[in-house]
C-alpha cells in the first residue's frame, strides 16, 4: 500500500525550466517530494558544476513495485512496495548527454556519480549502488524507509 500515491512527472528548479522524470514513477507523496527536492537542490547544481550543463531528466523505472527486497523469496517487502524507493539508472543533461550509472563514460562521470551518492546519503535513509551488491550494480537505489530504533539511521554503500 502506498500512502498518498503520486506520479512524479517533473520538478521545477525555477519558472520556465524543469527536470523531467520520463518513467513517471509512482511514489508516496513524501518520496516524490524528497526526490524532486534532491534533483533540484542537489543533483542539478552538481551536474552544472561537473559538466557545465543543467540536468534535464532522471530515469528511475516505475518506483512502486510490490516485491520482496532484492527479489529474494521470503524476504521483507522492499521499500518499493510502499512507494518509498526509486532506482536512478541514468540522467540526461540539457545537451542530450546521458549519464549512465551502470556504465559511466570517463573520469568526470565516475566522480560525479560518486559525489551524487555521497550527497544522497544526506537526503535519503538508504543509498545503494554499484559496488554495494549484485542487485544494485546498474542503478542507485534511494529510499526513505525509517531505519533503526528511532527511525533516523542511515545505510549508505
Amino acid at each position: 500500500v502506498i500512502t498518498e500515491p503520486v506520479t512524479l512527472i517533473s520538478a521545477a528548479p525555477r519558472a520556465g525550466s524543469q527536470i523531467l522524470f520520463p518513467d513517471r514513477p509512482l511514489l508516496s507523496c513524501a518520496m516524490a517530494e524528497r526526490l524532486g527536492r534532491f534533483a533540484v537542490e542537489t543533483a542539478l547544481p552538481m551536474a552544472v558544476s561537473a559538466f557545465c550543463k543543467p540536468l534535464a531528466s532522471v530515469s528511475t523505472g516505475p518506483g512502486y513495485e510490490c516485491r520482496p527486497r532484492n527479489r529474494q523469496a521470503g524476504a521483507k517487502v522492499s521499500s518499493h512496495g510502499q512507494g518509498n524507493a526509486v532506482d536512478i539508472a541514468a540522467m540526461e543533461l540539457a545537451d542530450g548527454r546521458t549519464i549512465s550509472v551502470e556504465k559511466p563514460d570517463g573520469a568526470a562521470t565516475v566522480k560525479f556519480l560518486a559525489s551524487l551518492r555521497v550527497a544522497a546519503c544526506a537526503a535519503f535513509n538508504t543509498v545503494l549502488g554499484p559496488g554495494s551488491d549484485a542487485s544494485h550494480a546498474s542503478h542507485i537505489h534511494i529510499d526513505i524507509e525509517p531505519r533503526g530504533k528511532k527511525g533516523d539511521s542511515k545505510f549508505c554503500q
